[in-house]
């Protein structure tokens, strides 16, 4: 009270020569007229004004409002040591998808109280494909089925090799059967390799024209048993072997093949020893810097193989959590040499650039992709690319680079996974990556409907299941709802069901674990249902194809029998595996004039493709000529 305030007589008049203290307040008078009060109540002044009222007031400046927030450098000063968002510190933090990985396991065993660990093993489709194997006796030179076997490739896979033309396949064949010596080791590298890709597509696609030579069921997806012996293994060792130390441009083709062959049936380790070697030769040939790239000429097609082999590495590394081989290139020179057809584009190389330059700040300098300027930074250049390469409203379902359209959303999920558990990112960086995830599981789905072939290869398995980690992280943390995580676990589910045919104990497992996952969720998947006619039909019929056992093969067929021109495409009905497997072959139809209106992501350019896993019926190649890839979109 003011009264309190009064000073006695004998505290002024004390000794000492203290002077009074300072007052904690005026009176209000005092204070509008910026006079010393002295605190009494009335003040002297007031006083000597003529009974002016002398007030106080209870609370000091009350219209100031209190501060709730402490300033952003103080908040960011106090917290600097503890803080979750802190990415001042370089210490080492869960990148890409790992990161998500790590959130759910973290997640899983507070509800479950169970640990669970969401890396699977690491195992190739047979153990003689590892390269610390002994190898294996050489192929027979004299083997009736080479000319069926690089036919295939020729059929199906070389449409997407522009470094490559038949008739240099047949010439290299010709002389391997009439003057077996004349093949440098480079050479008959590169014929063991096309053997290799030609065999796995038979075993795992076997078509009409290729019957006579292995014994299958039709189109079905045959499942690969490791205990026995398979001859595209057998040459893929014997392939690596001629190539140690690759120095030449014919051995730097023979390992583009052989990597897009062990991304379908190697392990990750043995596909990185490839992806390596792929490397090193790169460089040895100097296609890396521009002054010594320059002295090849156009025709050689170096360019574009130079801009292949660092997209192989960037790509793979962005997938598998390793650092990429080649740190050092001139970016010029893919600028330059994009524009050639199929992955060399100007949308690739530019998402390869941007790709390379986050796992370089996420080996480098990690908790970067923490920082909110540095990942907003990020996807101003992801809306500039998509400016180029999109509409101009920033919507992405427009974009007419094709082939891009897995690794713009790959890059995104690489971007934003690190933030997705943090308070300043955590809300966008959720909504972006549940988008990205569930527009790469709406892309592999559109690429079956219009092929009817689910392209087995690693690549493939990877996306679809950090898509679906994604998925569930999405709704374990609010952002996605109930009904939406459940349908789009149902693809995930069914495709892992055909994937097991390839990889048979990598893919069980992920579906035991994403099993794991739901229950602790408590979240049922939506079976996945498909169209029961052919393809580019128009047919409402659909029929459901729930997952196949753990363990057990599966058709990549729909189990429908397709309308006839004769009769209208709902009299489709189902039938059993077992009969459709009896059932007469019949391919599949594909409309390329349908795959063009398909939003962002028609399919031609993706893995399957390239790949040569997902390609066109044969009936539809040889019906145009043989060059229907002609017309297929450039980026």
């Amino acid at each position: 009270m003011p009264a309190e305030r009064e000073r006695s007589s004998d505290r002024s008049s004390g000794t000492g020569g203290v002077g009074p203290k300072r007052i904690a307040k005026a009176c209000e008078a005092c204070r509008v007229r910026r006079t010393k009060c002295d605190g009494h109540s009335p003040c002297s002044k007031c006083t000597e004004a003529g009974g002016l009222e002398c007030t106080y007031r209870a609370r000091a400046r009350p219209s100031r409002q209190l501060r709730i927030h402490r300033p952003l450098a103080q908040q960011q000063a106090s917290s600097a040591s503890n803080s979750p968002d802190d990415y001042r510190s370089d210490e080492p933090r869960p990148q890409g998808i790992r990161a998500v990985e790590i959130d759910l396991e973290k997640q899983c065993e507070a509800v479950t109280g169970h640990p669970i660990s969401l890396v699977l093993p690491d195992l190739g489709t047979h153990p003689s494909l590892a390269l610390e194997t002994p190898l294996p006796p050489p192929p027979d030179p004299h083997d009736p089925r080479r000319e069926s076997l690089c036919e295939t490739f020729v059929r199906d896979i070389l449409p997407f090799f522009d470094f490559l033309s038949p008739v240099r396949m047949t010439q290299l064949v010709k002389r391997q059967r009439d003057l077996p010596g004349s093949l440098t080791d480079d050479q008959l590298a590169l014929l063991y390799a096309i053997y290799a890709m030609g065999y796995l597509r038979q075993v795992t696609y076997a078509s009409a024209a290729d019957s006579d030579q292995v014994l299958v069921a039709g189109e079905a997806l045959l499942p690969m048993d490791p205990s026995v012996h398979r001859l595209d293994a057998t040459y893929f060792r014997h392939a690596v072997d001629l190539v140690k130390i690759p120095t030449t441009v014919t051995a730097l083709q023979a390992l583009i093949v052989l990597q897009l062959y062990c991304m379908a049936a190697a392990s990750m380790h043995t596909t990185r020893q490839i992806v390596g070697k792929l490397c090193f030769c790169v460089d040895e040939l100097g296609l890396l810097k521009a002054n010594t790239a320059a002295a090849y000429p156009a025709e050689s097609g170096t360019a574009a193989l130079g801009f292949y082999v660092l997209f192989t590495d960037v790509s793979w590394a962005g997938l598998t959590g390793e650092s990429p081989f080649i740190t050092d290139f001139d970016a010029d020179i893919f600028s330059s040499a994009a524009g050639t057809g199929g992955i060399v584009a100007p949308a690739i190389g530019e998402l390869i650039l941007l790709e390379s330059e986050v796992l370089s700040t996420g080996r480098n300098a990690p908790a970067k992709m923490r920082d909110p300027a540095y990942v907003l930074s990020l996807e101003t250049r992801l809306h500039a690319f998509l400016q180029r390469f999109g509409s101009q409203t920033n919507d992405c379902s427009t974009m007419t680079a094709y082939f891009a359209t897995k690794h713009y959303h790959w890059l995104r999920i690489l971007i934003r996974a690190p933030s997705a558990t943090t308070s300043s990112l955590g809300m966008s960086s959720l909504a972006v990556l549940a988008r990205s995830a569930t527009l790469l599981l709406v892309h592999y789905e559109r690429i079956f409907l219009t092929t009817r072939f689910v392209n087995c290869a690693w690549t493939v398995f990877a996306r679809i299941v950090g898509a679906g980690h994604v998925v569930l992280q999405a709704l374990w943390r609010g952002e996605m709802i109930r009904g939406e995580a459940a349908e789009y676990m149902g693809k995930v589910m069914w495709f892992l069901s055909k994937l097991e045919t390839r990889w048979f104990m990598s893919a069980p497992l992920a579906r035991s674990n994403f099993q794991t996952l739901m229950t602790a969720l408590d979240l049922e998947p939506v079976t996945f249902v498909l169209p029961a006619t052919g393809l580019g039909g128009a047919s409402a019929a659909m029929q459901p194809l729930s997952p196949s056992p753990l363990g057990s093969p599966a058709t990549s067929q729909p189990l429908a029998t397709a309308a006839t021109a004769e009769e209208p495409a709902s009299a489709a009905v189902p039938m059993s595996a077992e009969a459709y497997l009896e059932r007469e072959p019949e391919r599949p139809r594909v409309s390329l004039e349908d795959v063009p209106a398909w939003p962002l992501d028609s399919g031609l350019f993706d893995d399957s493709w390239m790949l040569g896993l997902g390609a066109p019926a044969t009936e539809s190649a040889t019906a145009t000529g043989g060059d229907w890839w002609a017309s297929l979109p450039n980026l």
